[in-house]
């Protein structure tokens, strides 16, 4: 019997994720050169802890498997390992990518209405 499952290649789609106003094209390759010696390519995913970015609200956009915060807060009886899904902030465990909804982490963003209230177009930002 023939296997009809085809392997990825590196650079095939993985997924396409759209959160926070961003679009995450997940494509299949090697987290380092040394990885191509122990089989198939795996989905990389952005580092969003090297380079983050945030929601239009300002709260962080974090992936499921990246290593949590110091606010990192096991949700009852579903931990598997420490990782940002595990983590009572973190949507869904179905989630490859989500937003992280934790206030501790959330910038503040300024408001139109602030700016609307201030009698001259400068601002201190």
């Amino acid at each position: 019997m023939k296997d009809n499952h085809l392997s990825p290649s590196e650079g095939d789609l993985f997924m396409t994720v759209a959160v926070g106003g961003y679009t995450f094209d997940l494509r299949y390759g090697y987290y380092e050169d040394s990885d191509r010696s122990l089989g198939e390519p795996v989905p990389i995913y952005p580092d969003l802890k090297k380079h983050p970015l945030y929601s239009r609200d300002g709260f962080p956009i974090v992936t499921a498997v990246q290593s949590p915060c110091e606010y990192y807060t096991v949700k009852k009886d579903e931990a598997r390992e420490d990782c940002c899904c595990d983590c009572i902030y973190y949507p869904s465990m179905k989630d490859e990518i989500g937003i992280c909804r934790c206030r501790a982490r959330q910038l503040m963003i300024p408001t139109e209405s602030k700016y609307a209230q201030t009698e001259s177009n400068e601002t201190d930002i």
